[in-house]
């Protein structure tokens, strides 16, 4: 508020391999045991979902897809 920003949000993927429990970014696969039983969390339009393949259109899956990762970015 002191910036004058009224709305921010982090969008931190936080999924779950529910056959060896690795926790981080999953995709498709699991990195550890290739597993497909995956538990997605994401932020799509500000709201969280699960499965965001079932729960929105195909115009919100591709925004999940086209989304830029910013990570280790200096000032």
């Amino acid at each position: 508020m002191d910036h004058d920003i009224p709305y921010f949000a982090i969008n931190v993927p936080s999924d779950i391999c529910l056959d060896c429990g690795y926790q981080g970014e999953i995709n498709n696969r699991c990195p550890m045991c290739d597993s497909v039983n995956i538990q997605q969390l994401r932020r799509v339009t500000g709201y969280l979902t699960g499965n965001y393949t079932t729960a929105f259109n195909l115009g919100k899956q591709d925004e999940v897809h086209h989304r830029v990762k910013h990570v280790g970015v200096m000032e």
